[in-house]
């Protein structure tokens, strides 16, 4: 089965036109506490494996540990570059892409709500 996975970069940037880099920090620790709240739980790997990146900080160091601590054998991807995005909510475990398109999405679910919250849906 393939999946086919799409970023609206563009229309997400539409939507945030004009707010404050302040806000949109804010709103991706909301869509990461959120993603983490409805994860899947086995370990704990991959609930610990979400974090914010921003262009000021990142949460990959505490993911890692964190996620690490959960389940040492579990394997966390790379920290990726922010590019000219503010502000990014990354899963890094492994296996995020799959559990996110096959068994319970965690990710997405947490943008549309924190979104909708927002007035940005």
């Amino acid at each position: 089965m393939d999946a086919d996975v799409k970023f609206y970069t563009e229309s997400v940037k539409l939507h945030l036109k004009g707010v404050s880099e302040e806000l949109i920090r804010k709103l991706a620790f909301d869509i990461q506490a959120h993603a983490q709240s409805e994860a899947l739980v086995d370990t704990g790997f991959l609930k610990n494996s979400i974090y914010t990146v921003t262009r000021n900080s990142s949460g990959y160091a505490g993911a890692l540990s964190a996620a690490s601590g959960s389940n040492a054998k579990a394997v966390m991807a790379p920290e990726p570059g922010l590019g000219d995005a503010v502000a990014a909510v990354v899963a890094g475990a492994s296996y995020a892409f799959w559990v996110e398109v096959k068994y319970k999405p965690f990710l997405y679910p947490a943008v549309e709500t924190v979104a909708r919250k927002g007035g940005f849906l």
